[in-house]
């Protein structure tokens, strides 16, 4: 090869180089402040979903631990009627478990919205049938944490129930 050949794949080599670098530094400079951005935003969002949220479970002040009688409802006692958050990000928030489903997730769509980087958009989901509640998890990155037991499929629930997801630890009361 001729010195004027070499000498052309050498600047061809370079400038290819700097626009690899130059990418990689756009593209982790757009992911760092981009997360900032979708991060103080869904905090937002999340707030004002949270207290309009009155569907599938309503947010209430922690009751201290005491489970909730049976407040004119045909759910027998020894049933949950709610999740309390008893550690984690979300410690002593309070969701009522007024309709047959509940889905818990970081996502602002969820029931139960967990802001942890380790819960999944939609991670779990209780159900009740039969008068009864269940959980299952929605193919979690992490897994969800059922009394000490990794779950793999729907699991039945009882009051007292510990279920741990991400960083949180959530009890049925």
């Amino acid at each position: 090869m001729s010195v004027f050949v070499l000498a052309i794949l050498k600047y061809v080599y370079l400038a290819l180089l700097w626009v690899f670098v130059l990418t990689v530094i756009t593209l982790i400079r757009r992911d760092i402040f981009s997360t900032q951005k979708s991060l103080m935003a869904r905090m937002a969002h999340s707030s004002a979903l949270k207290s309009a949220r009155t569907l599938s479970a309503v947010r209430q002040p922690a009751q201290s631990g005491v489970a909730l009688q049976n407040q004119g409802s045909t759910q027998p006692s020894n049933q949950p009627t709610a999740v309390n958050v008893i550690s984690g990000i979300a410690e002593g928030d309070y969701f009522a478990l007024n309709s047959f489903e509940a889905t818990i997730g970081r996502a602002n769509t969820a029931t139960i919205v967990l802001d942890d980087s380790f819960v999944s958009s939609v991670h779990a989901r209780i159900f009740k049938t039969n008068d009864r509640f269940y959980i299952e998890d929605c193919r979690s990155t992490n897994g969800t944490i059922v009394d000490g037991k990794a779950i793999k499929q729907t699991t039945p629930l009882h009051l007292g129930s510990k279920i741990v997801i991400g960083k949180n630890v959530l009890e049925l009361v």
